[in-house]
């Protein structure tokens, strides 16, 4: 009998493994979130520059140089990258969830629309980035990483919109809107952040939406749209209850409550939110600040006319009444609204929605500070 050779013995055993390690793949097929495979998805060993696509059926195959276990990422455009662990060769289901660029706008051009296909700049803030975004005070707080999109803060509470650089100190060119209502306070013709009626754990999404939009949405529309979008029942039932305390005594109580009927023909929702706490004021003893208490009006007076019908600034006019320069850091807002959703046949929705709110705060605009 002859032996063979140690070195010979050797040799063969390292031929051997490696045949063995390049002859081990990866299998697997690709599916989307309706369970449809995905033809042309790119799948990638992670860390190295070898791929492959899916064929027609969503199925993949990936020669490994290297023992088990590998990683490999799988992408599609419109789709969110998912990241695979893979321990044997058995074969690997892989779904890929829509991402946000994919999803379904209104705000643009008044009908639902995919966000790629919006004729507009476009993005879309999600109601986990509200939530993480410390939107519990105010949900406006989410729009700071947007885009375009410059926030104000006018006072500890209230919080204005910019878009594009088009900001005024106090006023807004933006229309911003809670279901497609106007939330432009009536009178004074500015946005009341605080004593509006958004409530964090009741929006699902923001459309912030770039640009004139006077064509669809009215005058004064000039820089841009900012659209919050609340949950429905359907979608979002049950209760959510929030409860926040801070600084400078600052107390917040939330409640939302939804819910339908089996069917899903008939759905309500009922919010409710209480603000309140100490804002920032002007402190007399600053030099500074007192500078703009002496601004303070504390004659509120009735203008005089010349005969040209223009007003004589060289007179007081008459005296309606005096007040002094006092500032109220005590605030609070609430609110109170139940919405009714009817649903008499597919692809028709009918919502009736009422509600209060009141509030007591220290105001700013471009004709000055009040108490609102």
């Amino acid at each position: 009998m002859k032996l063979i050779p140690t070195n010979l013995f050797v040799l063969f055993v390292l031929l051997f493994a490696s045949f063995g390690y390049s002859q081990q793949s990866i299998n697997g097929i690709v599916f989307d979130e309706n369970n449809e495979p995905l033809a042309g998805a790119s799948v990638l060993l992670s860390g190295t520059t070898q791929g492959t696509q899916t064929n027609l059926d969503g199925r993949f195959s990936l020669t490994l140089n290297e023992p088990f276990p590998e990683t490999i990422q799988v992408s599609y455009v419109g789709f969110s990258t998912e990241t695979v662990y893979v321990q044997s060769s058995a074969t690997v289901q892989v779904y890929l969830a829509t991402n946000r660029f994919d999803e379904v706008i209104v705000s643009a051009s008044r009908r639902a629309e995919k966000l790629l296909e919006a004729p507009a700049a476009v993005s879309v803030v999600t109601a986990e980035q509200v939530s993480l975004s410390g939107g519990s005070l105010s949900p406006l707080r989410a729009l700071t990483n947007s885009p375009g999109v410059e926030l104000q803060q006018q006072t500890g509470q209230r919080i204005n919109i910019a878009l594009r650089g088009a900001s005024g100190i106090f006023s807004t060119s933006v229309f911003p809107m809670l279901d497609y209502r106007s939330l432009i306070t009536p009178g004074l013709e500015y946005f009341d952040s605080q004593n509006s009626p958004l409530h964090a754990i009741d929006i699902e999404r923001v459309e912030v939406v770039l640009g004139p939009g006077s064509a669809l949405y009215g005058p004064d529309v000039t820089s841009g749209v900012v659209h919050f979008i609340s949950k429905n029942p359907f979608k979002y039932p049950g209760t959510t209850v929030e409860l926040a305390y801070g600084e400078r005594d600052i107390v917040k109580v939330g409640l939302r409550h939804a819910g339908h009927n089996e069917k899903e023909n008939f759905g309500y929702k009922i919010n409710f939110k209480y603000n309140s706490g100490k804002d920032f004021t002007l402190d007399p003893n600053d030099s500074d600040d007192q500078k703009v208490l002496d601004k303070f009006k504390t004659n509120i007076g009735k203008a005089t006319f010349n005969p040209e019908g223009n007003i004589d600034t060289s007179t007081p006019g008459e005296v309606l009444f005096k007040t002094t320069q006092t500032q109220d850091p005590e605030f609070w807002s609430g609110l109170l609204n139940t919405s009714l959703y009817f649903r008499p046949q597919s692809g028709m929705e009918i919502v009736a929605s009422g509600g209060w709110n009141a509030g007591n705060a220290i105001f700013y605009n471009d004709l000055g500070e009040g108490q609102i």
